[in-house]
């Protein structure tokens, strides 16, 4: 099933009249946009974005089913310490391939992590984006 969760933090939703909306708040939910979630750095001054596209959260839960997204959003850190800003790059997770962008979003002023994709070991290529630069990132292994 696809993760969603209301600002409010709440993760019950219900049907109603053909739209999806949250129990708590009563706000109405879509299933098919990006995940926004605010990371502040351990300095406690600075902070960025993590955006997780929709292609992207449907290529987690398909091929890495064990990994839950907010664990995942927690790594994001250090992915973050080793990005470089307007370049595609891409490293290895848990036997897969994962593909990011750090950006200036110029639109909404503030820095942005965007996770493009997740493939198989053997494929390191994105299809909208063709030049993907290898970076070695030491994750946390909790």
């Amino acid at each position: 099933m696809r993760y969603t969760k209301c600002k409010c933090g709440c993760e019950n939703f219900e049907i109603k009249f053909g739209k999806i909306e949250c129990k708590n708040c009563g706000k109405w939910a879509n299933p098919f946009s990006a995940i926004y979630r605010k990371l502040v750095k351990p300095n406690g001054r600075h902070y960025f974005w993590v955006v997780l596209t929709p292609h992207f959260i449907e290529r987690l839960e398909e091929r890495l089913p064990e990994v839950d997204v907010e664990d995942f959003i927690k790594q994001c850190y250090a992915i973050e310490k080793a990005c470089t800003i307007d370049k595609s790059q891409g490293t290895k997770y848990n036997g897969k391939h994962i593909y990011w962008k750090f950006k200036f979003n110029h639109r909404r002023k503030r820095l942005e992590l965007e996770l493009i994709s997740l493939t198989p070991d053997h494929i390191f290529q994105c299809k909208y984006h063709p030049k993907v630069e290898f970076v070695e990132v030491k994750f946390d292994d909790k």
